[in-house]
């Protein structure tokens, strides 16, 4: 609310503590109208997905699950890992990888020639990734 109150013989006009000023209304419209813009712009043009190493990810993987399921976890990802930087001659590997390490975080960094970086995650193995399970027959 304004309020016009006279100080040294003028009316000067005060805002209240609670008030929104015209300035900070319009502020947040100018907030939703960029906000429903992005929004719609995301609609209409989408952030393509990154699947451009998705056959190569899934040939590790295999490997990987394979070679977990004969010894275990650990020496799978060095396994892994020695294959991915050519110290396994009896395997090719996959098309566009420049190396592997493991990260410090003990996930496995897979580099591409394109420059990219893929970090190869994988879910512990449950009872059902058994020699024995029909997903591995």
């Amino acid at each position: 609310m304004i309020v016009a109150k006279p100080i040294f013989g003028y009316n000067i006009i005060t805002m209240r503590k609670n008030t929104i000023t015209i300035i900070e209304l319009i502020i947040v419209l100018c907030v939703i109208v960029v906000a429903v813009r992005v929004q719609n712009y995301n609609n209409i043009f989408p952030i393509p997905e990154d699947n451009t190493h998705k056959k190569q990810i899934s040939v590790i993987y295999k490997y990987y699950v394979e070679w977990t399921l004969q010894s275990d976890e650990k020496k799978a990802k060095y396994k892994v890992i020695s294959w991915l930087n050519g110290r396994l001659p009896s395997l090719s590997i996959p098309e566009g990888i420049i190396k592997a390490y493991i990260n410090k975080f003990g996930f496995i960094d897979v580099t591409f020639k394109n420059g990219k970086h893929k970090i190869f995650h994988y879910p512990p193995l449950y009872p059902q990734y058994s020699p024995g399970s029909p997903i591995y027959k």
